[in-house]
């Protein structure tokens, strides 16, 4: 006769600590990633928007839409800074 051998798993060997954590790490990733999922990005433009003018008298017509057209070779722009003058 073969003496008694333990079938038993060690529950708290080094190896199945390692998979607890690895288990647990994933199952509390997915809420987290479902949060992230659900927010919506918010993207917004950081550049502050030009003064952009047409001196009276110029070619230039606005369409509809508001984009400007013209068949003159040369049109005049004036650009301001919104952070007031140069120096």
């Amino acid at each position: 006769m073969e003496p008694y051998q333990s079938s038993e798993v060690e529950l708290f060997s080094k190896k199945n600590i390692i998979t607890f954590l690895i288990i647990g790490i994933l199952f509390a990733s997915i809420p987290v990633g479902v949060r992230l999922a659900q927010e919506q990005q918010q993207l917004k433009s950081r550049a502050a928007a030009l003064n952009v003018s047409f001196p009276t008298g110029s070619s230039l017509k606005q369409d509809n839409s508001g984009n400007f057209t013209t068949t003159s070779p040369e049109i005049q722009v004036r650009v301001a800074s919104p952070f007031g003058p140069s120096q």
